[in-house]
């Protein structure tokens, strides 16, 4: 199929993803770009004879721009041709050019086809801001007539100061040249001369300063320079690699062949998370297991797309979404590429096998073979081949493991005869996982000794880097390893230093990895085991467990986006809602909730372990936080479970529990709720409870009223349930009267100021109401229970 580092192959990556950046250019004045001369050979006309899309006199000079004098780029790369071809993809006169153009419009969905005559350049087109993808998303579960406003973000590098969109968000001149200023430097710092850590570093540096640019700035301005050009990218690579593997690739006619089915759609999907996380056999290092198993599971996903990626020659860039477990990716419509596919089915099963007998799996669907007109936004083209697509990952994980077990027999006995041998001679089974040979003087296994090792580094991780070949780290699939560094120090030169990405904050000339585990630290930097951060809780030294995500994932995706749905918007849709899992999220716990610690978070959904009331509040916050981020979009909603648990309980039954509650909160219509203690509540219910239970702890603490008092909510609470279930007995049907009855004695008794009456009389306005008073009172009791420690420091 070619030859993965042809410089041709190479360049068309390159032209693709740079194909627009003459628009940055343009749009900061930066004229030294602009290359009038070879106006015949870049632009079309009109009918009256005007030049038309004018961006691309610009991209020819930036892209010589990035290039001219830079010896920091693989040297493969022709200047040249890259900006030839990149700039001509409006009036392409040869095959390489015309690769460009047929990607750049099934990137765009086609939508701009026909009237995309350089109107950007029309009225205001430097202020317009790019709209949220949020915006668009309209799935309409409990009202059709509710409209999300439209929300903007300015051109700004990514961070945490500008990811909330806006109503009233412009642009300028001055942002442009300060983004086209900060770019420019930075692409000209890569220094990777391999093609595929450049290609990394070229992805970090574009996410960072053109998020947040309109690739249009027509019709629908919502997606964004760095979606549309990393999806063209996808679309080129395909273009280059199937009409080189069938002899056409200098035959412009059949480049631009239009039915041909030259795409193979592929999705995969990792099955049995829940279970292998959790799946812990003792309490001794489960922090370090815990999220050892949590990235593990996010590296060998991405490892298995690498395998992928090699077997069809392909880039990075093929990839057009890869979060939480999942993937989704772009290949050539080869001979005998499902073949491949199936070979690589067998080997990943096989692996999967060993390492986690049958818990884990990971489903790669049938590909579905696709044409230009099947990515088009008209008539629903890309939304019917979504769905078609999702089908056939659906029936994949019914599938699962299935080829494995064809090559292996069904009878998992990788490890039987090293386990009998261990124990003959003395030894015992891990006591981790349970199902592999302890090492002498040891109570874990190689591979639970080895995440118990990349455990401990990861909250110490700064650098990231892929070795194809096995080497000291956390091992993978093909030989792949993973080496973690908390500095590079001990790295002199650039040479050693050529591949490492940066753990979660954005350097210029190195690709990013987003990790988004934080962890609770002591005074002298040492990680907090669970049981001291228990102890940070006041009052009972209980731990919670917080689980949310995403409520009705698949209608946004297959519907919320209706007849705008293209492939960009599928890419910056997921691309953004990863983004607040893996890097919001562990943000707001830095900042705010320094003893939470994260289980996983990326993709749809989180995890996260605590003290219990740090947990609720952080449950509120982060509710209000995902607001904020889709622009309070009706359509867009998280719902949680929250789990409270004694310090001492497994962590399974912890996530046990936690889902339980997560499952009672997603049964009820509507979703976007939170269920605590069983109980599912609304989100804004949810919080005046808390308040209210602070309220509550702080007038017990202060002895203002009564714990019979408090206990008598719990009591009163479980009775109007049971008379709301239907159980009518004389005790339920009268809770009211009798709570109202001991309300009155203790106003009586303990001379209970106005504001303490309104409170407890406003838990008795209905059953409802009187139901959720077992949160409030829950909370309270819990505040003021004198924790384990003092207790048994006090006999």
């Amino acid at each position: 199929m070619g030859n993965k580092f042809d410089t041709r192959y190479e360049e068309i990556v390159i032209a693709a993803l740079l194909h627009d950046l003459g628009k940055i250019a343009q749009r900061a004045g930066d004229d030294g770009c602009k290359t009038e001369s070879m106006n015949g050979q870049l632009l079309p006309k009109t009918k009256d004879d005007r030049y038309t899309h004018q961006h691309a006199w610009y991209t020819h000079g930036a892209i010589l721009k990035v290039f001219n004098g830079n010896a920091n780029f693989p040297k493969s790369l022709r200047p040249e041709v890259v900006a030839r071809v990149a700039a001509s993809h409006h009036n392409p006169s040869s095959w390489d050019e015309s690769i460009i153009a047929e990607s750049d419009r099934i990137s765009s969905g086609a939508d701009r086809l026909e009237k995309d005559i350089e109107a950007e350049q029309k009225g205001s087109f430097i202020e317009q801001a790019l709209l949220s993808v949020f915006s668009n998303i309209h799935i309409e579960l409990n009202n059709s007539s509710r409209h999300t406003r439209e929300m903007y973000y300015s051109v700004s590098p990514l961070d945490e100061q500008n990811i909330h969109p806006r109503n009233d968000a412009k642009n300028s001149r001055e942002r442009y040249a300060k983004i086209w200023n900060g770019l420019l430097k930075d692409l000209r710092a890569i220094s990777e001369i391999d093609f595929e850590n450049y290609l990394a570093a070229i992805d970090a540096a574009l996410e960072h300063w053109t998020w947040a640019i309109p690739s249009s700035t027509i019709d629908y301005p919502d997606i964004s320079l760095y979606d549309h050009g990393r999806t063209a990218a996808a679309f080129s690579s395909v273009l280059f690699r199937y009409h080189e593997a069938y002899g056409t690739l200098h035959d412009q006619s059949a480049i631009l062949n239009r039915t041909e089915k030259k795409f193979l759609l592929v999705m995969g999907d990792i099955s049995g998370i829940q279970q292998y996380l959790f799946d812990l056999k003792t309490t001794k290092n489960n922090a370090k297991i815990l999220r050892a198993r949590s990235f593990e599971i996010r590296a060998i996903t991405e490892s298995a797309v690498r395998s992928i990626l090699r077997a069809f020659n392909m880039s990075r860039f093929s990839v057009v979404s890869a979060a939480g477990g999942r993937f989704f990716m772009v290949l050539p419509n080869v001979e005998k590429a499902e073949n491949t596919l199936d070979a690589l089915r067998v080997s990943i099963d096989v692996e999967f096998l060993k390492r986690y007998l049958g818990s884990l799996a990971l489903s790669i669907s049938e590909g579905l073979p696709a044409c230009f007109d099947d990515f088009l936004i008209k008539n629903s083209a890309f939304e019917s081949t979504f769905k078609n697509l999702q089908q056939l990952s659906g029936t994949s994980k019914f599938r699962k493991l299935r080829k494995g077990l064809e090559k292996t027999g069904h009878v998992l006995d990788f490890y039987y005869s090293s386990i009998e041998n261990a124990i003959r001679n003395g030894g015992k089974v891990c006591d981790m996982c349970d199902v592999r040979p302890a090492r002498e003087q040891s109570d874990f296994c190689n591979y639970c000794e080895s995440l118990i090792e990349t455990g401990a580094k990861l909250p110490k991780t700064r650098y990231i880097r892929l070795l194809p070949a096995s080497g000291h780290g956390l091992r993978l699939l093909d030989g792949e390893t993973l080496e973690l560094k908390e500095n590079l120090g001990d790295v002199r030169t650039a040479g050693e230093q050529a591949g490492f990405a940066i753990v979660n904050s954005y350097e210029p000339g190195r690709g990013i990895c987003r990790l988004p585990y934080t962890v609770p630290r002591n005074e002298d930097g040492s990680v907090k085991e669970f049981s001291e951060i228990s102890r940070v809780a006041e009052g009972a030294d209980y731990l919670a467990m917080f689980k949310a995500d995403l409520d009705n994932l698949g209608s946004i995706f297959s519907r919320g986006l209706a007849e705008k749905f293209s492939i960009s918007r599928y890419a910056t849709l997921s691309r953004m809602l990863d983004y607040f899992f893996s890097v919001r999220v562990r943000q707001v716990i830095e900042q705010c909730y320094r003893n939470i610690y994260t289980v996983y978070s990326g993709g749809d959904d989180l995890c996260v372990i605590g003290p219990w009331q740090e947990v609720i509040d952080f449950a509120t916050e982060i509710r209000k936080e995902f607001g904020r981020f889709v622009g309070n979009s009706p359509d867009l909603t998280i719902s949680a479970g929250i789990a409270l648990v004694a310090k001492g309980l497994p962590v399974a039954r912890m996530a046990k529990e936690a889902e339980e509650q997560l499952e009672l909160a997603k049964s009820i219509p509507g979703k976007n709720r939170v269920a605590f203690l069983g109980l599912p509540v609304e989100w804004g219910m949810f919080e005046l409870l808390t308040e209210k239970g602070k309220d509550l702890s702080a007038w017990l603490s202060e002895c203002r009223i009564s714990t019979s008092l408090v206990y008598g909510l719990i009591t009163q609470s479980k009775k109007a349930e049971e008379f709301e279930q239907g159980d009518i007995r004389k005790e339920n049907a009268l809770w009211k009267s009798h709570f109202l009855y001991n309300v009155r004695r203790a106003e009586a008794r303990e001379k209970l100021p106005e504001e303490i009456i309104n409170t407890m009389e406003g838990f008795a306005v209905d059953t409802g109401m009187m139901k959720l008073a077992r949160i409030p009172a829950t909370y309270a009791l819990y505040a003021n229970r004198e924790p384990a420690k003092q207790k048994e420091e006090g006999r």
